[in-house]
């Protein structure tokens, strides 16, 4: 589960707050955390974000900025390894990166602040559709207590869920809203003082299985997927690295031997887990951790990829985009290029578009181009009818969200020109000349 949502929506706090509820933090260290959420300048019960806001930057500023491995929750059905992005986009590598990993979405919006959040709110929302396994969302509206008048309280709420669900509807399946305050009203049990539609633990427990866009079958022959998203040393135990399974299947019974581009020798997994369960075999979309032998952290890097055959990453790629915003680009631009598992900078090579909405080198919003560009950093990606999952990204620059693609063809620096069978009318184009750009 990933939480989502405008900067000052109070996700730190509400996760803070949810996980100790539901038993997932100490007293102690809440403790802690209220004791030094003071000492900095801020209200007492400000701690709670702490779980998510894990340096002193964030922490005295009061603003989440970096992505942080995912937490363990546990309902009464469920259990979801939860993360908070920072809502400010200015940080959209890792915003993407969060969201990339999504089984399901927690949108929080003030009931404060909607109208002056709404641009921010739809291109989360953007970005999350074209990222994002999931198709499911839950809405929270928070500071419900701000407003003291009931009946003013009462229309912004509905002003929101109706523009909200309008929102939501090209986008996501809205399982419910919820009413919530800084009491954490309607978090596990319905609250007397303030009047909801749900309460969040119920909304969490009844998440339909069914909640992936890209449903493909994966069989027990499929290439096993698995991006790194972060790896660490265990003393007695050694080398785990994390990621969330994208296909195929591994199997202890059999030994199964991993290869990862940059490490010479097959790689041989000792054990899995996921959420410190231990697990004979995984499968797709199951985020998990594996022991690996013979190897050391520091050669796993956020974005790698393990498989039971060698992937190479990609310096070349034809793309189909759309345009979320009007925006200027021409052949040699760069621009902020992220994926759900990493991110690179791209320079655009050619562009083709229709010329009634692309013209002086603007394309128009919601027009659609065909780009062939290259990375000045390899990537990992995929042809997004091989793999959806990695073959979707979004181009940026700071926190303005430009457009959302999918990947058509995908190729090394040494295979590049057969790109251009994708181009039929730059087949004559001098390969030396571009080898040189």
């Amino acid at each position: 589960m990933v939480v989502v949502g405008p900067p000052g929506a109070g996700k730190s706090y509400l996760g803070g707050q949810l996980m100790w509820n539901l038993g997932g933090i100490d007293t102690r260290t809440i403790e802690k955390w209220k004791r030094e959420s003071e000492a900095l300048g801020w209200p007492k019960n400000h701690g709670f974000a702490y779980l998510f806001d894990r340096t002193h930057h964030e922490r005295s500023s009061g603003k989440t900025i970096h992505f942080h491995p995912p937490f363990l929750v546990m309902t009464r059905r469920m259990r979801y390894g939860t993360t908070c992005p920072s809502g400010d986009l200015r940080y959209m590598k890792s915003f993407c990166s969060a969201v990339g990993k999504a089984d399901l979405l927690l949108l929080l919006v003030s009931v404060t602040t909607f109208k002056n959040d709404e641009e921010v709110i739809i291109n989360q929302l953007k970005i999350c559709h074209s990222l994002s396994l999931s198709t499911q969302i839950i809405i929270g509206i928070t500071k419900c207590d701000l407003i003291t008048d009931k009946i003013s309280l009462e229309e912004s709420i509905k002003d929101i869920t109706v523009n909200l669900s309008k929102l939501i509807e090209p986008y996501f399946t809205l399982l419910g809203f919820f009413h919530t305050d800084l009491n954490g009203s309607n978090y596990i049990t319905k609250s007397s003082s303030l009047d909801s539609p749900n309460i969040l633990l119920d909304l969490l427990d009844n998440v339909p299985l069914e909640r992936y866009k890209n449903d493909l079958s994966f069989t027990s022959q499929s290439q096993f997927l698995c991006p790194v998203e972060y790896s660490f040393k265990i003393g007695g135990i050694g080398t785990v690295v994390c990621g969330k399974v994208i296909s195929g299947h591994l199997d202890l019974m059999k030994r199964p031997l991993l290869k990862v581009e940059g490490i010479e020798e097959p790689i041989a997994v000792f054990s899995m887990e996921n959420h410190h369960d231990s697990i004979p075999s995984t499968q797709p979309y199951l985020y998990v951790g594996l022991n690996l032998k013979r190897v050391m952290a520091p050669q796993f890097k956020r974005g790698m990829i393990l498989s039971d055959t060698k992937i190479e990453s990609t310096s070349w790629i034809t793309a189909k985009i759309k345009a979320e915003n009007t925006f200027t680009i021409r052949a040699g631009a760069t621009f902020s290029f992220h994926t759900a598992i990493g991110s690179s900078t791209c320079q655009v090579d050619k562009i083709s578009a229709d010329p009634n909405i692309y013209k002086d080198s603007i394309l128009q919003k919601d027009g659609a181009a065909t780009l062939h560009c290259r990375f000045l950093k390899p990537i990992y990606l995929f042809p997004y009818a091989k793999v959806p999952n990695l073959g979707t990204f979004v181009i940026s620059s700071g926190s303005k969200l430009y457009a959302t693609g999918t990947v058509e063809f995908a190729a090394n620096q040494n295979s590049f020109e057969c790109l251009y069978e994708f181009w039929p009318k730059f087949h004559t184009c001098n390969l030396d000349a571009l080898r040189a750009f």
